[in-house]
């Protein structure tokens, strides 16, 4: 059985490739912060794919008819995916001084703390399911 363990950022930006985004650095950070702890990744932008958000009762084909954030964890547990604890990150600026990410000279500590965590969990979820996945029905 191969435990070697990949991961898969999905980068929800709203500017498709190949522009500057500040939700495609911040992916890096976690993928960067993901391969310290041994564990090989990518990212995927949303935007550059055809999957449908969910803003309307029915958006036509390829509609997952869910909200983007809050139920994306949802959707892709319902898909069968398990999202560790702290299984994402963002950055929503400062209420008085609004900055894009990309543009900030160095990464608030909330967000470096934030996306530590997210890659150790998911290390170690990861490297719990890769020895022992969950029982067959």
């Amino acid at each position: 059985m191969d435990t070697a363990l990949k991961a898969t950022a999905l980068v929800c930006t709203l500017k498709p490739s190949p522009f500057d985004s500040s939700s495609d650095l911040i992916a890096a950070q976690v993928l960067d912060e993901l391969g310290r702890h041994g564990v090989e990744g990518e990212a995927i932008r949303v935007v550059d794919h055809d999957i449908r958000p969910g803003v309307e009762a029915d958006m036509g084909d390829g509609d997952g008819a869910h909200k983007i954030i809050a139920d994306s964890h949802q959707a892709l547990n319902d898909i069968g995916f398990t999202i560790p604890a702290q299984g994402s990150t963002y950055w929503n600026s400062e209420a008085m001084n609004p900055q894009n990410f990309k543009d900030l000279e160095v990464t608030p500590t909330a967000v470096v703390t934030t996306t530590k965590t997210l890659a150790a969990n998911a290390a170690h979820l990861g490297s719990l399911l890769a020895h022992q996945q969950y029982p067959a029905v």
